[in-house]
């Protein structure tokens, strides 16, 4: 792997980081409007992880010209990484790995090789 591909990883991660910024800004603008359940934010989070990963996929889809849904996948992986590493960093982490570890890895890695298959 090149310096130059690198860049663009790092590149596709801010995106897929600002759009997740910006649906938690929205995320947390209707939970204040309105009662919401439990059930639909966790929707919401799904759908944000499909939508960031998958945008993030996108971007390095259209700079790599080949292999574009391998690229998708690394950085929809790497996505849900950086999130996880964070999530373990700020004490959030209860110590085991249950299914929805897996299950949110495979959405945001699929997302992502959706995302670099449309490039």
């Amino acid at each position: 792997m090149n310096h130059r591909t690198l860049i663009r990883i790092c590149q596709a991660l801010i995106i897929s980081y600002l759009v997740t910024a910006f649906f938690v800004l929205v995320y947390a603008l209707v939970v204040w409007k309105m009662d919401i359940s439990k059930s639909i934010l966790k929707g919401a989070v799904i759908f944000l992880y499909i939508i960031s990963a998958a945008i993030g996929g996108l971007y390095i889809g259209k700079k790599k010209k080949s292999k574009k849904f391998l690229w998708g996948m690394l950085t929809g992986c790497l996505y849900f990484l950086v999130l996880f590493m964070v999530t373990v960093l700020s004490d959030g982490f209860s110590g085991h790995f249950g299914m929805h570890f897996f299950t949110s890895l495979f959405i945001c890695g699929m997302s992502g090789t959706l995302g670099g298959m449309f490039a």
